[in-house]
């Protein structure tokens, strides 16, 4: 995945915390190193919703956070904010 992401950026990405490889935060920090993704607006989603995950995931530069479970509209809301160049200055967390 890190792979698709380096060779080809999305516009957003929205990435799952728990993967089998790498975890969501190791994909951010490598993709926070690298110049072509360093900018990548990123929403992280996850199902650890602790504050100490919330934490990880901006110091790794997550732009939004999304606990799950969460309502589409959310997601779409989420997306539509990064796609406007308006990331929430928090890291956007928007527990449910």
């Amino acid at each position: 995945m890190l792979d698709a992401v380096l060779s080809d950026a999305p516009d957003i990405l929205v990435l799952d915390v728990m993967l089998p490889e790498l975890d969501g935060y190791e994909i951010l920090r490598q993709l926070r190193v690298d110049r072509r993704t360093a900018e990548l607006p990123v929403l992280m989603l996850t199902a650890k919703g602790q504050r100490e995950d919330r934490e990880t995931a901006l110091e790794c530069g997550a732009d939004m956070f999304i606990t799950k479970p969460f309502a589409n509209a959310e997601i779409v809301a989420a997306v539509k904010q990064l796609a406007m160049g308006r990331p929430r200055s928090d890291g956007g967390d928007t527990e449910t």
